[in-house]
């Protein structure tokens, strides 16, 4: 479930920070190109940090589930199902 909202968080931060560098690409104004500037900053931030906890979360998950499985199978010495 939380690798859902992650990937939500990814695509939206992704598509505001496309957005706001049209918007900056576009804007005539000095202090308005900066504005866009810094808003697509944090939206790139917030991409990363997404991303890269993301990318944790599921490699945890998955490192978890292979050393159940590893541990039941050597310890009963047959495959079990996991629970």
């Amino acid at each position: 479930m939380l690798n859902y909202i992650f990937v939500i968080l990814i695509v939206l931060s992704f598509a505001a920070y496309f957005y706001y560098k049209t918007k900056q690409f576009r804007s005539t104004l000095p202090i308005r190109k900066k504005w866009y500037k810094a808003k697509a900053g944090i939206a790139l931030g917030a991409f990363i940090i997404a991303f890269g906890l993301n990318t944790c979360i599921v490699y945890f998950i998955i490192k978890r589930n292979n050393s159940v499985l590893h541990y039941r199978f050597v310890k009963n010495g047959t495959k079990q199902k996991p629970e």
